[in-house]
């Protein structure tokens, strides 16, 4: 009993030590790129992050996005109703920040963080997984009522939509080399 009242408690702690991160994060993100594509370097000199910055300080719009995601997704964090919502919404806003320091060579430490804070989300999934396996089962239940899928069908279906996916390749083709 005490056990689980202490895990409960370093799981409580642990959402609100990444929410903390994701507001500073998703706060800075709206000065953090400004400035940033004014180098005197060309571009072949920028380093990986330098130019990753350079590209992100192009346009406001795009680090903004990311911030007021980070921002929205720490606050979820701090319910227990919506937490799970909270990693939606962080999980693939981290996996990029993860992704780009390691693609672009950002230092190490920035890395490191976002690891963490994404292992802490794994951490906290990991003992929600009752609640996400019955999600999970709803949502193929709710896929499958009334629907037994024939062979036939899948393969009409298979067919059909790859026939749209080449008629639109082909489309979007014609458009951009014409």
């Amino acid at each position: 009993m005490k056990n689980t009242l202490l895990l409960k408690h370093f799981e409580l702690a642990t959402r609100i030590y990444v929410c903390l991160f994701m507001l500073a994060y998703g706060g800075g993100k709206f000065v953090q790129f400004k400035g940033a594509t004014q180098t005197i370097k060309p571009v072949s000199a920028l380093t990986g992050q330098e130019l990753m910055w350079a590209f992100f300080g192009y346009s406001q719009a795009m680090p903004i996005f990311i911030g007021v995601l980070q921002i929205i997704g720490g606050l979820l964090l701090l319910s227990n109703k919506t937490k799970l919502f909270g990693i939606a919404v962080l999980f693939p806003i981290l996996t990029n920040i993860i992704l780009m320091d390691l693609v672009y060579g950002v230092h190490l430490g920035a890395l490191f963080n976002a690891i963490i804070y994404f292992s802490i989300l794994l951490f906290i999934l990991f003992f929600e997984r009752d609640k996400l396996l019955k999600i999970v089962a709803i949502a193929l239940e709710n896929n499958q009522i009334g629907q037994e899928t024939t062979r036939k069908e899948w393969l009409k279906t298979a067919f059909i939509t790859g026939t749209l996916v080449v008629l639109l390749l082909f489309l979007s083709n014609l458009i951009n080399n014409p």
